[in-house]
C-alpha cells in the first residue's frame, strides 16, 4: 500500500508539470469547411508558473478553455 501511495503522490506532483500540444487531424467530408479547434483544460495555473504562461501565451488564438 506504501508503494501505490508513494507511486500517485509522485504522479500528482509530476502531471501538472506535463503540458503539451496534442493535434489529430479528421477526415471530413468535402461539403464540410475547414475548422481548426484548440482545446486547453487542465493549466493547473497558480503564481509561479511562467514557464507554462509562456506556453499559453504562445499558442496561436485560443478558441476556448475549460476548468477542471
Amino acid at each position: 500500500m506504501v508503494a501505490i501511495g508513494t507511486a500517485l503522490g509522485a504522479y500528482a506532483v509530476y502531471e501538472p508539470h506535463r503540458y503539451r500540444l496534442v493535434t489529430h487531424d479528421l477526415t471530413c467530408q468535402s461539403s464540410v469547411p475547414a475548422l481548426d479547434v484548440l482545446h486547453i483544460s487542465d493549466t493547473h495555473l497558480s503564481g509561479n508558473n511562467r514557464a507554462r504562461i509562456k506556453w499559453l501565451a504562445d499558442l496561436p488564438d485560443r478558441l476556448g478553455s475549460t476548468p477542471d
